[in-house]
C-alpha cells in the first residue's frame, strides 16, 4: 500500500496479515472471507489520506485522520 498526504509524496505502509489467517484461501464461487491486516501509520499521515493499493486489484480511497492531542 502506498499512503499519499497532500504535498508529501507516496509513503509505502507495509501491511501485516492477522496471524491466525491461513497463508492460502480456497474460496468457492460467490463466497467471501474478511481477512484483517493491520500496519502501523506514519506520524505524517493526517487530515485526508489516498490509500493505494499495490499488487492487487483494488481501488484506491480516501480516509480522513482527525488525530487529537496527546494530554499529559
Amino acid at each position: 500500500m502506498n499512503l499519499t498526504n497532500g504535498d508529501l509524496p507516496p509513503a509505502p505502509l507495509q501491511l501485516t496479515r492477522d496471524p491466525k489467517v491461513p497463508d492460502r484461501l480456497r474460496l468457492a464461487p460467490g463466497q467471501y472471507r474478511r481477512v484483517r491486516f493491520s500496519a502501523p501509520w506514519p506520524d505524517s499521515a493526517r487530515g485526508t489520506v489516498k490509500i493505494d493499493p499495490v499488487g492487487f486489484d483494488a481501488s484506491p480511497m480516501l480516509v480522513t485522520l482527525n488525530r487529537g492531542e496527546n494530554q499529559t
